[in-house]
């Protein structure tokens, strides 16, 4: 599927109708996205000063739900920063190792349902959408590919029974972002799973994982159907930046009414935490719902 401009008719010669249309479209869009940001700790005490940095990129990019890699905090828990906005993560009980997260925008805050905490690598979190849709976002850390067999096992095996545990309203309305640690190439087309627009080379040992688990679940990695320049596909560079692979992924069922409308790499948002990692962004046809709130007793 390519991508094509929503409307190829010049702005000055729009009518107020077609405008107002094309304005109605962006409105109706939701901004998501996935960053390794390879940590957010600081010096004892100061965690707030790497957070505070990820919501200022999170608020310019206007991103309502930001699914975060390799968080390294240790437990599960939320926590409220300033601006309104609320990161829920889990880790590790002790050791300062991987961790997952999200951060949430005053928006996706008052949409938040619920939130299940799987393991250090993923973290399930449920909203509701415009006309009350339900809507399961989740976020991974897969192992890398020098990461024992058994490691990378367990964690298919847990983003099995996280899928397979959906309540039902959410089967079909669903998101997994993360850092997969895959590379997949273009000709990979298992079961239409991947686009025109895949950056590896080769399909590695990871890939080939992430590839079955989507063919058996009936999931498109979204980032590869959307053309765009090389810099806006690949999410890692090494330090030289003469190696790029394309490792951070989205991936959403193909039966979804919530249609994926773009998705690309902001290389530019990579230099605010110093991480190797690019943001993946991704913008889908809908808007948050918040919760209703509770009657008030008189």
């Amino acid at each position: 599927m390519q991508h094509r401009p929503m409307s190829c008719v010049p702005e000055s010669s729009r009518t107020t109708e077609e405008t107002c249309i094309i304005i109605s479209r962006r409105k109706h869009r939701l901004r998501l996205g996935t960053s390794n940001v390879r940590t957010l700790r600081d010096n004892p005490g100061v965690e707030e000063g790497r957070t505070a940095l990820l919501i200022l990129q999170q608020a310019k990019l206007r991103i309502d739900i930001l699914g975060l890699s390799e968080v390294r905090w240790t437990g599960s828990d939320h926590r409220k920063f300033e601006q309104g906005y609320t990161i829920i993560h889990t880790g590790q009980a002790t050791q300062h190792r991987n961790g997952v997260g999200f951060c949430l925008s005053p928006q996706a805050t008052s949409a938040l349902q619920s939130y299940v905490a799987i393991s250090d690598r993923i973290l399930l979190a449920m909203f509701r959408v415009q006309g009350n849709v339900p809507f399961a976002v989740i976020q991974v850390y897969a192992p890398t590919e020098q990461a024992a067999e058994r490691d990378s096992e367990e964690f298919y095996e847990d983003l099995e029974k996280v899928i397979h545990d959906l309540p039902l309203e959410y089967k079909s309305n669903y998101m997994v972002l993360g850092d997969f640690n895959a590379q997949v190439c273009s000709m990979s087309r298992l079961g239409g799973c991947v686009g025109p627009f895949a950056m590896g080379k080769r399909t590695t040992a990871n890939g080939d994982r992430m590839l079955h688990f989507c063919y058996q679940h009936g999931l498109a990695v979204k980032n590869t159907f959307f053309r765009h320049q090389p810099s806006a596909l690949y999410t890692w560079y090494s330090p030289d930046r003469r190696t790029k692979n394309q490792i951070d992924h989205c991936l959403m069922p193909t039966s979804s009414v919530i249609k994926v409308m773009d998705c690309r790499a902001m290389n530019g948002a990579r230099g605010v935490l110093g991480s190797d990692h690019a943001l993946l962004m991704c913008e889908v046809r809908a808007n948050l719902s918040p919760r209703p709130r509770r009657a008030r007793k008189s």
